[in-house]
């Protein structure tokens, strides 16, 4: 998702970036606006999506800051065309933290309500207008107006028990204080599940029925919350059962050490001599150079005419390290999905072993934990 997003500017520190699909929001917005009121039409409409961005981004500033105030670091913002997304590096368990770092976005809106209130007033007639199926942006008055009504929105509707919304996590934080986070997470998701499959429902069904017409964006939105929180669930859930996990936990000293200059013969030769499941390339200065494996070495020993060729000239070279002491969870999906097989591990700058996802199924079986469920490679 990264390489679609574009990085506007950082806000105390956090970088604040827009996806690219954005844009397409804008043009269709603006273009809607200039169909109901021509060029005046276009302006308003387009105006008013940018603040209602900037209300969202003040919104995910107030999870942002309270994440801070924890000493939780903040990656990024992300602006997507169905709203925004914080991204922290971590998540506490603690529900008062948790509770407060929820609660901060909608207060943001909130506390925006009487402002716009003053400056606007009670938007009556526009809300009769929004039943009606109009959206009359034509001056500041119904500009200021409009955006009360989404702050108010906005804040309601984010405190739904919806998880992984901010009310999903609210929900979630109190559940912690009888279940474990565990049991919390699954319960928020489940009631999550209920409720944003009755939202789709509701959206595509019962509106029609009272002569509201079929609300499309809502249904789009239901659905994604509804696949959001049950991968959110997986997430907590792979990283219970790898807690504690870290990636020298895993290791195999399976491997022979060669250097590049070493001739392919004497290679293979020590290789089967040690009956290694990799073959390590380290150069004078004790860096690992290359690096080949089984299937590499069994082509390399059908050629007789290679044997007296530096190893070095043959062995993998485009190689990706893994340090001992990194967290299992962390790297889970890199190794699920990663087509390598076999990755060498470092401790202290020396290498220690290498990670053969191959073999994880056995150790990770060994521990209680089931690998197939995990999704890594059998």
């Amino acid at each position: 998702m990264r390489s679609w997003s574009i990085h506007l500017c950082s806000i105390f520190g956090i970088r604040l970036e827009l996806h690219a699909t954005f844009f397409v929001l804008l043009g269709l917005i603006a273009f809607g606006g200039f169909l109901s009121n021509e060029p005046w039409g276009f302006i308003w409409s387009l105006l008013f999506i940018l603040l209602v961005f900037g209300c969202l981004v003040l919104h995910e500033l107030g999870h942002s800051l309270a994440a801070q105030y924890y000493g939780i670091e903040v990656i990024r913002i992300l602006l997507l065309p169905i709203g925004g997304m914080a991204q922290f590096q971590s998540l506490p368990r603690e529900a008062s933290k948790e509770l407060a770092i929820s609660l901060a976005g909608p207060a943001v809106n909130f506390a925006l309500v009487p402002f716009l209130l003053v400056l606007g007033g009670v938007p009556w007639e526009l809300m009769a207008l929004f039943r009606a199926g109009e959206f009359p942006i034509v001056d500041w008055r119904t500009l200021v107006q409009a955006l009360l009504l989404v702050n108010l929105v906005m804040g309601l509707f984010n405190l739904l028990p919806i998880f992984p919304m901010d009310g999903g996590r609210v929900l979630r934080a109190l559940l912690t204080y009888r279940f474990t986070y565990l049991k919390a997470t699954a319960t928020a998701a489940l009631v999550s599940k209920i409720l944003s499959t009755a939202g789709v429902v509701a959206a595509l069904f019962i509106l029609p029925l009272l002569g509201m017409g079929i609300a499309v964006v809502p249904a789009v939105l239901f659905a994604f919350i509804f696949f959001a929180g049950n991968l959110e669930y997986r997430m907590v859930e792979r990283k219970e059962l790898l807690n504690d996990l870290y990636i020298g936990d895993l290791i195999d000293e399976d491997f022979s050490t060669v250097t590049p200059d070493c001739p392919v013969g004497e290679a293979l030769t020590e290789f089967k001599r040690t009956q290694a499941r990799a073959l390590m390339v380290i150069d004078e200065n004790e860096t690992l150079f290359g690096m080949l494996l089984e299937d590499h070495i069994e082509i390399l020993g059908e050629e007789t005419f290679l044997q007296g060729d530096p190893i070095g000239r043959h062995c993998e070279r485009n190689i990706s390290l893994l340090q001992a002491q990194w967290p299992l969870d962390l790297f889970y999906e890199m190794l699920a999905r990663n087509r390598k097989k076999v990755f060498p591990v470092y401790a202290e700058g020396r290498l220690v072993g290498i990670l053969d996802t191959g073999r994880l199924n056995k150790k990770l079986a060994a521990r209680g934990i089931s690998a197939k469920r995990l999704g890594f490679p059998t």
